[in-house]
């Protein structure tokens, strides 16, 4: 097995165990498949998410989940809607 393949296990089964806190049986299916607008998800699934992303795509919903386990509260109104900075946002004088 490549490390890659064990880096997305490892974050995956993360991701797993900190959603089983966090929601009911019936609910957890709902939380993966629903479109979520505020980060790392920006409008895509969390399953899409780490079906399609990157290793570090899978970690944050990993890292997310983690925070709101810990008492982290969700983002709040001027997070919620934040958008990342691109390198076009940068201006060099």
């Amino acid at each position: 097995m490549s490390s890659d393949t064990g880096e997305r296990i490892a974050a995956v089964v993360g991701a797993a165990e900190a959603a089983g806190y966090l929601y009911t049986s019936e609910d957890e299916p709902l939380w993966l498949r629903g479109p979520i607008t505020g980060q790392p998800y920006q409008g895509q699934t969390p399953l899409s998410l780490m079906k399609e992303g990157s290793v570090e795509d899978i970690m944050n919903v990993r890292r997310y989940l983690m925070g709101l386990t810990q008492g982290g509260p969700g983002p709040n109104d001027v997070d919620r809607d934040f958008t990342p900075y691109t390198d076009h946002n940068l201006k060099w004088e």
